[in-house]
């Protein structure tokens, strides 16, 4: 018994003692957390980092507070840069002071924001949504629920997405000349939340042979009232790319392409911009051409010529996409 009493003495000692050291801000910090008002917490742990006088506790409760404001705040509107601005500055501060208890309420947090985000049912909520889970998925100690429920969110969000996309397909082989063009566009957005299933990548390559001689317009104004707001990462190409002819042979490809220039520059157009690349990552210049001319430029707003290419590949090769890289930028046409 006089251990016990012994050491719970020590214990108020040194919590005493820690108490003692933290500054007035730093006390009024600690008062507003534990009262779950971290936006108040903030603001007075921001005095105490300023004057470089925390205590040993003060980077956890600091970083304790940014979650819980991150959390409140994002969940009241997820879409807002508030949450994910508030996201990297804490993956700063767990850089910097470690805390595995910390990380586990950061995931979690998170979590709830991706879940929150994803269920708006927009373009932008769901790419927010799953940014929020991948930062969750990327930590060290995160808690096991981001797991579970992540990978049921994907797969959710991957079944619904695939439905539409299919439905997308089925109109544009009947005729509807943009639906084509969405379709390839929601299945560029669910590629860049993560791995595509097989079903997926068979459905891509149809999408993608039925485009082969479609421009991929996604700012064309009948498309962006499907798609509402458009995602930069994908509309990207300042050229766009179209090939007329495609005729894959065992160990060499011919095509031919057509380029509309979208940019705000005159664009040259020259054989020698043209590499095949395979499935492997290799890069093939063209072996022969025609229909190029010395001075041949696009100018803006206009189509090119329809041009010839013949590319020789090793036997057993897989084309993967034509790229057009003309020195100020490049564009791509994803093969089937």
């Amino acid at each position: 018994m006089k251990k016990i009493g012994y050491r719970l003495l020590i214990s108020l000692l040194m919590t005493a003692m820690i108490l003692s050291c933290k500054s007035t801000y730093e006390k009024q910090g600690d008062k507003h957390l534990e009262e779950k008002r971290p936006l108040l917490a903030l603001q007075r742990y921001s005095l105490v980092e300023q004057k470089g006088n925390g205590s040993e506790e003060f980077n956890s409760n600091y970083t304790k507070a940014y979650i819980m404001a991150m959390e409140q705040k994002g969940l009241e509107d997820p879409l807002a840069d508030f949450a994910q601005n508030y996201s990297e500055t804490i993956l700063s501060l767990l850089r910097k002071s470690p805390s595995p208890e910390n990380e586990k309420t950061f995931s979690l947090a998170l979590l709830k924001l991706g879940e929150a985000a994803i269920g708006s049912e927009t373009p932008r909520g769901i790419d927010v949504g799953f940014h929020f889970l991948m930062t969750a998925d990327s930590l060290p100690n995160k808690a096991p629920e981001v797991n579970t429920r992540g990978t049921a969110l994907r797969a959710q969000r991957a079944e619904a997405s695939l439905k539409d996309i299919r439905e997308q397909y089925d109109a544009a082989k009947a005729g509807d000349e943009y639906a084509g063009i969405i379709a390839d566009y929601h299945m560029t957005f669910l590629s860049l939340l993560g791995p595509l299933n097989e079903e997926a990548k068979e459905l891509w390559s149809k999408i993608r042979e039925l485009n082969l001689s479609t421009y991929l317009m996604y700012d064309n104004q009948e498309v962006e009232q499907a798609l509402g707001e458009v995602d930069r990462r994908i509309n990207k190409y300042g050229v766009l790319l179209a090939l007329t002819k495609y005729n894959p042979g065992k160990s060499s490809v011919y095509m031919e392409v057509k380029g509309f220039n979208g940019s705000t520059n005159p664009v040259p157009w020259k054989s020698e911009a043209f590499t095949l690349e395979t499935e492997d990552g290799n890069h093939y210049q063209a072996a022969s051409s025609r229909g190029f001319k010395t001075s041949d430029a696009i100018e803006i707003s206009r189509e090119s010529g329809l041009v010839g290419l013949t590319f020789n590949i090793p036997a057993g090769a897989k084309p993967a996409k034509l790229v057009y890289d003309y020195g100020v930028s490049i564009s791509e046409k994803f093969l089937p």
